[in-house]
């Protein structure tokens, strides 16, 4: 019989960062606030170059947090760049906790706009005399980048999950592909197993090809699917054995690896994070691609105006100020939970 894997009476939850099993969200209405009282604990028990990496990202945290306060009085186009300083600060701040010595050699964005082509970003060739943070950013998220690739801006954008919906509404002749999933850690009768489900509802086969689930990084991962109260149910192939249920750490954490590489992006709601798969599998890690967005908008604006102005009077309108208006945020508490190891998330009691 499968049984929910509970430890301590608590559900093990899947978890985009790594968390403990059983582990709840830390609920914050101010991010920010979470994230200072983190860099301060951290820089005072730490020595040399962790405590001055620590002094940086406290630096970075705090210009992350005035862009995106000067943003929230600003209009577009103008307000893309304070928004994509604000997120770049925030990108800077996470990879000085991961380690990256910051301020010692030369920093580049690690993009450019390319001339006379569709909107879109190049991506810079690297020296080994300079620091790229998008490059840096991506291997930290757990890739890389690829040096002169040019990304058009409607991939970027169609890759980003809380635009999905928006962007088939606005290209209709794009196909659905980011499928909604459930996924669960469960156990058997004598908590001897620890394996994982991954399912999603059955009306969504008519919507989108649910079919690719099985395809890319998920082949040979998952079982074939078990349809039971109209949802799909994909069991791991793999399953662990802890030699001690108390202590599942080691199991669960390899499981939430091997889901890093599966192309599943989470995204923050009023219940706790919601999880699709993208089941083009995507080259870059999704929160990347919004970086990318607003690196984009945010530099078109200071530099290319006119090409900012015709993509404002253009179908992307309306994705240009969804990106604006989503994306910042859910970076923000993403970054936040990366940095913090924490899952952080909005209080029920919380009113915009």
């Amino acid at each position: 019989m499968t049984l929910e894997a509970l430890i301590n009476y608590r559900p093990v939850r899947y978890s985009h960062i790594l968390i403990e099993p059983g582990e709840s969200h830390t609920l914050t209405a101010d991010p920010w606030a979470y994230l200072y009282s983190f860099l301060i604990r951290a820089k005072n028990r730490t020595k040399g170059i962790r405590k001055r990496n620590h002094e940086r990202a406290i630096f970075y945290a705090e210009l992350a947090d005035s862009f995106y306060r000067a943003a929230e009085v600003s209009q577009l186009p103008a307000q893309a760049t304070l928004l994509y300083y604000g997120m770049l600060n925030l990108a800077k701040c996470f990879l000085s906790v991961r380690g990256l010595e910051l301020e010692t050699k030369i920093e580049h964005h690690g993009a450019s706009l390319p001339f006379n082509a569709p909107p879109g970003i190049t991506i810079a060739r690297r020296a080994n005399a300079s620091i790229h943070i998008l490059s840096e950013f991506s291997k930290e998220l757990g890739g890389k980048v690829t040096e002169h690739e040019t990304i058009q801006l409607k991939e970027i954008l169609s890759n980003i999950p809380e635009l999905h919906g928006l962007y088939s509404g606005v290209y209709t002749d794009h196909s659905a592909k980011f499928l909604p999933v459930d996924i669960k850690f469960c156990t058997n009768d004598f908590k001897t197993t620890l394996f994982a489900e991954i399912s999603y509802q059955k009306k969504n086969e008519k919507l989108i090809a649910a079919g690719r689930l099985l395809k890319g990084n998920r082949r040979d991962q998952f079982t074939e699917g078990v349809n039971k109260d109209g949802r799909v149910i994909h069991k791991t192939q793999k399953t662990r054995r802890p030699k001690n249920w108390k202590n599942l750490t080691k199991a669960y954490r390899a499981y939430l690896r091997e889901f890093s590489k599966y192309s599943i992006c989470s995204m923050l709601t009023r219940n706790g994070y919601q999880y699709h798969v993208n089941l083009e599998d995507p080259k870059y890690h999704h929160l990347l691609y919004s970086l990318m967005a607003m690196f984009y908008l945010g530099s078109a604006a200071r530099y290319r105006p006119s090409m900012m102005r015709e993509l404002m009077d253009s179908e992307m309108r309306p994705l240009i100020t969804e990106a604006a208006a989503l994306c910042p945020r859910q970076f923000q508490y993403h970054l936040v939970s990366l940095i913090t190891g924490e899952l952080c998330a909005v209080p029920f009691a919380a009113i915009d």
